[in-house]
C-alpha cells in the first residue's frame, strides 16, 4: 500500500496516525486525566457563527479537553474565542472543559486569563517547547540509542514530537536523524514504539520532500512490521466508515465511467461524421479545388 501525504484523510494510515497524535500528545504534555474519546469539532455559536476547534477530546475521568496549537501570539481576541468553544463544548457534551494551547512562541507575556462572564473565566494552560530544549531533547535520544540504553516513556516521545516542534530550518535533518536510528531505538513497550512509529511516518511524509528519500525512511523505520497491525485496529474503529467510502467512492466510479463512455460515444459519432462531411465534400464536381480545402478546414476545426 502506497503510502500518502498526511492530507489524504481516507487513507486508514494516517487515520490511524492522527488517533495515536492525539492520545500521545494528551500523555506527552502530562494533561490532566486519561485519554477517552474525541468528539467533533466543529462549533455552531449562539449568533449562528461557526468555528472550529483544533482539537476536543474528553478523558476517563470526566473532562473535555480543548487543544489549540498556535504559531503567533495569543491576545485577548484568541482567548475570547477559545471562551466562546468553552461555553459551547461544555454546554453540548456537560463536562467541565480544560483548554490548552501549544505555542511556537514563547508565551511569558501572552494573556493569562480571559473573562466570559463574571463567573466562568477561561485561563489557558500555555505549553512552549524552546529550541533549545529541543535540542536538548535531541541529543539526549541520540546518546542514549548510540549507548543501548532504555529510553523512558516520555523519551521515547520524544522522537514523534521533536521534528514536530523543531524550527523548519531543521526540522528536514531531524526526522531523517530519528528514522535512521528509531529501529535500534530501546523502548520496551511495543504498543508504544509502533504508535511512535506512526507518527514518524507521519513527520516523514511532511518533513521530507523527495519521495525516493521517504520510502528508503519509511523502510529504515520498518513500517510493513506494523502494517498488519495498523489496519486491524483502524477497521475495529473506523470499518463501517471505510466501507461506506469505499462504497461511495465505488459508486461515484462507476457514474464517471459511464459519463466517459457517453463522451467517448459522442467523440465517435463526431468523427464519423467529420469524415463523412469530407467525403461528400471531396466527390463535389462543382467545387474548386481550393474551396474543398477550405471547407474541409473549416469543418476539422468546428
Amino acid at each position: 500500500m502506497k503510502l500518502k501525504k498526511p492530507y489524504h484523510s481516507n487513507d486508514i494510515t494516517h487515520k490511524y496516525a492522527a488517533m495515536a497524535f492525539r492520545k500521545k500528545m494528551h500523555e506527552y504534555l502530562d494533561l490532566p486525566g486519561t485519554y477517552h474519546r474525541r468528539y467533533p469539532t466543529e462549533v455552531v455559536l449562539r449568533t449562528m457563527a461557526t468555528g472550529r476547534m483544533d482539537e476536543l477530546y474528553s478523558t476517563k475521568e470526566g473532562m473535555l479537553i480543548n487543544l489549540k496549537e498556535e504559531s503567533d501570539v495569543v491576545t485577548e481576541k484568541t482567548l475570547a474565542k477559545l471562551g466562546k468553544y468553552k461555553t459551547f463544548a461544555s454546554f453540548i457534551y456537560g463536562m467541565p472543559l480544560y483548554t490548552g494551547v501549544i505555542c511556537l512562541k514563547n508565551p511569558k507575556n501572552f494573556p493569562k486569563e480571559y473573562e466570559i462572564s463574571p463567573t466562568d473565566i477561561i485561563r489557558p494552560k500555555y505549553y512552549y517547547f524552546s529550541q533549545e530544549k529541543l535540542w536538548k531533547n535531541y541529543d539526549t535520544i541520540i546518546n542514549k540509542v548510540e549507548h543501548n540504553i532504555e529510553l523512558s516513556e516520555k523519551e521515547a516521545l520524544h522522537i514523534a514530537f521533536v521534528p514536530k516542534y523543531i524550527s523548519k530550518k531543521y526540522s528536514e535533518y531531524v526526522t531523517k536523524s530519528f528514522s535512521k536510528l528509531f529501529k535500534h531505538a530501546k523502548i520496551p513497550d511495543e504498543k508504544l514504539k509502533r504508535d511512535i512509529a506512526f507518527i514518524l511516518m507521519t513527520m516523514i511524509l511532511s518533513n521530507i520532500d523527495d519521495e525516493t528519500e521517504q520510502d528508503q525512511l519509511l523502510e529504515a523505520i520498518d513500517m510493513d512490521a506494523y502494517r498488519d497491525d495498523m489496519e486491524e485496529i483502524v477497521y475495529s474503529r473506523y470499518g463501517d466508515e471505510l466501507e461506506r467510502v469505499k462504497a461511495e467512492n465505488k459508486k461515484e466510479l462507476a457514474k464517471k465511467d459511464k459519463e466517459l463512455a457517453e463522451k467517448n460515444k459522442e467523440i465517435t459519432r463526431l468523427k464519423t461524421n467529420f469524415a463523412k462531411a469530407i467525403e461528400e465534400i471531396n466527390a463535389r464536381k462543382d467545387i474548386p479545388s481550393k474551396t474543398k480545402k477550405l471547407l474541409i478546414s473549416t469543418v476539422l476545426k468546428s
